[in-house]
């Protein structure tokens, strides 16, 4: 049995006539006579009840019909798909980004990416900090968004800063702090800290360590970590402590009846959002993925995401 025999197969079986489907494929009506005697001798099943005057499928021949299209579709998408992955336009790409990152226009990029590659299968994996790191370089995802510890986290990974995002202080609005536009990270000193996650609590990628501010005193108030920015914000709520939050992590919350968000002014004191893949990985559409990228970071005047 071969695709050629199917075709001839549905060809009859949809004009139910030989000598008419022997015309589309340009050849006798004997030819294709033969070719269908061969199938049916394969499937040990008529596939036609033949008279003189009329051609009609008998009931296994209408079962195979139905098979013989689906194959014959299954087999023109897997000839375009390998088409298209020799030049070099398919293939699949799994994506990690750290939890809080999907309230940015990281989906624009998604989007852009998907209409121009749209026979690329993409996944997507939202997880903290740490575990992306370790996916990306056990190579279970091939690129993750993700807190940036500084140069040098791990030497398999490639990065490519994406954007720095400022912080912000979140309290409760019966905090003392709450009437406040803005405020400076010391004036944060004793009160108790909600951070995101280890790596936050080390350093924000600036160099500038956050635990710092705690240094003179002898009880450290970092009181909670989590792993999300929705779990923090629930203490918050709960008037818990303080959290310390990248900009993006609260975007469309400034509303919020249980939540007062205050901007810090140190300049320096931001978060770096960054790209990670292993140098090891030879996925062709990682390339096409990062040169999608670097062209939506340089559209947006903000320089990132």
């Amino acid at each position: 049995m071969n695709l050629k025999q199917l075709e001839y197969f549905v060809a009859v079986a949809e004009a139910l006539n030989f000598t008419k489907a022997a015309r589309k494929f340009y050849i006798s009506q004997t030819a294709i006579t033969k070719q269908i005697m061969a199938l049916e001798a394969r499937l040990d099943a008529k596939l036609f009840i033949r008279t003189k005057q009329r051609v009609e499928l008998t009931p296994a021949g209408f079962v195979f019909l139905q098979e013989s299209r689906s194959i014959l579709n299954r087999a023109e998408e897997a000839v375009e798909r390998v088409h298209l992955a020799a030049g070099g336009i398919a293939g699949s790409l799994n994506i990690g980004f750290v939890k809080g990152y999907e309230k940015t226009s990281f989906s624009s990029l998604i989007l852009d990416f998907h209409k121009e590659y749209p026979h690329v299968f993409m996944s997507f994996t939202r997880n903290n900090s740490e575990e992306l790191y370790q996916a990306v370089e056990d190579r279970d995802l091939d690129i993750v968004f993700n807190i940036s510890s500084g140069p040098g986290k791990n030497g398999e990974l490639e990065q490519r800063t994406v954007r720095k995002y400022p912080l912000v202080a979140v309290v409760y609005p019966a905090h003392p702090l709450a009437s406040r536009d803005s405020l400076q990270l010391d004036e944060l000193k004793n009160e108790e800290l909600l951070l995101m996650d280890a790596s936050f609590r080390e350093t924000n990628s600036t160099g500038v360590r956050i635990k710092d501010l705690l240094a003179n005193q002898s009880m450290p108030r970092i009181i909670q970590q989590s792993r999300d920015a929705e779990s923090i914000l629930l203490m918050v709520s709960a008037n818990m402590g303080v959290a310390l939050l990248p900009t993006y992590a609260v975007k469309y919350l400034n509303h919020s009846r249980h939540l007062k968000i205050i901007p810090l002014e140190d300049e320096g004191e931001r978060v770096e959002i960054a790209a990670f893949w292993s140098k090891n990985n030879h996925n062709p559409v990682l390339g096409m993925f990062l040169r999608k990228l670097e062209a939506f970071q340089q559209q947006k005047s903000s320089g990132g995401l």
